[in-house]
């Protein structure tokens, strides 16, 4: 009873052996704890580390439902890629067209005319070009991947100066083109009214173009994070089965082994019974070391069944040391039975009278 519980405990448990690592290889739902087992690993912190892991999952799958609604809710519309292959090829044939009208008018101009108005048709379209990238980034859209552009005032202002001057050269171009036309003698009226209709159709079809290849890319970007959001949940479903998988494996384990070492302490004792774990609410097995005869806790027993309770285990530990000792028993005369041991038991007894007699008994070992 002067013995702390840890002890006590300690001492029961190096009665028996029990192979942690062996235990699990005779289970195929326990060799996932092998890795753990084998490095020394502890179950109970393994436990709690797993079921925390696995509480932060619930939290991030918890959150994948409102982005996915989230995004749902941002009405992109699919784009029809079809609709953008035939919108390309009619725009390269409606180019190849205005080089033909081109080259025929060109037919009927002299060389440096040529070279003239090749020049300012060249610098005419980088202009319109340099135009539509602005007018796009003046919508708030980057030109070049379709993102959203940060809002700045600063900024918008800059580039419709920057508009207004480039609009007025485009004005210039377009002048000094017709200029052009005009010191050009025999020039084909019908090819350049073709030209002309040509280049607007043109302008309108990459306009058409580059508002469809941004709702696209619109689309696919809408498309990839869904996407994205859809795997993410699998991947953490897996990991909340996996970690679960684990928890139960540990939890079985662990019930199993106490179960299992409980018993085996227990085999050897005749009268006395010990619980060696607690299982609480959450599941946690904690250690403890009560011992019981017939259910009833030690502190609750009368003297008689105190006393054989103590002979029981005395007679576990000897056997299990393979030693034999005297046992003196005091107030032997309160006990109707007591227990037979492997020592020799001394049993000192109150009786009337004052004289000190003993008594060989030779029916006092375990074996009669």
């Amino acid at each position: 009873e002067h013995i702390h519980w840890t002890e006590r405990r300690k001492i029961l448990l190096s009665l028996v052996e029990l192979d942690d690592v062996k235990l699990a290889e005779s289970r195929e739902e326990w060799k996932v704890l092998l890795p753990l087992l084998q490095g020394g690993g502890d179950l109970e912190a393994a436990r709690k580390e797993s079921v925390s892991r696995q509480n932060r999952l619930v939290r991030e799958l918890d959150k994948i439902p409102a982005r996915v609604e989230e995004l749902r809710r941002a009405q992109v519309e699919p784009v029809d890629e079809s609709a953008i292959q035939a919108l390309r090829k009619k725009l390269e044939s409606k180019r190849a067209q205005q080089e033909a009208a081109t080259a025929e008018i060109e037919a009927a101009m002299d060389y440096t005319q040529i070279q003239k108005r090749t020049k300012l048709r060249h610098e005419l379209v980088q202009l319109r070009n340099t135009i539509a990238r602005l007018q796009t980034m003046k919508r708030g859209v980057c030109p070049t991947c379709g993102q959203p552009l940060p809002a700045d005032p600063k900024q918008d202002a800059a580039r419709e100066r920057e508009l207004a001057r480039l609009r007025k050269m485009e004005a210039r171009y377009r002048k000094q083109l017709a200029e052009c036309r005009g010191e050009t003698p025999a020039t084909p009226d019908a090819a350049i009214a073709a030209q002309k209709e040509l280049g607007e159709e043109i302008e309108q079809l990459q306009r058409e173009l580059m508002q469809l290849e941004f709702q696209l890319e619109q689309w696919n970007r809408h498309r990839s994070r869904l996407e994205e959001l859809q795997q993410q949940e699998k991947t953490l479903m897996r990991q909340h089965e996996e970690i679960g998988q684990k928890i139960a494996a540990i939890e079985q384990f662990v019930q199993y082994k106490t179960g299992l070492l409980e018993e085996r302490v227990n085999e050897l004792f005749q009268l006395a019974r010990f619980k060696l774990f607690d299982t609480l609410n959450n599941g946690s097995v904690v250690e403890t070391c009560v011992v019981t005869v017939d259910g009833v806790p030690y502190s609750d027993l009368n003297h008689g069944m105190r006393l054989n309770a103590g002979l029981d285990i005395i007679n576990a530990l000897s056997r299990y040391y393979q030693l034999s000792v005297p046992i003196f028993i005091d107030n032997a005369e309160s006990v109707t039975k007591l227990l037979p041991t492997v020592g020799q038991q001394i049993r000192l007894v109150v009786k009337a009278g004052s004289e000190l007699t003993v008594h060989e008994n030779t029916a006092s070992s375990v074996g009669e």
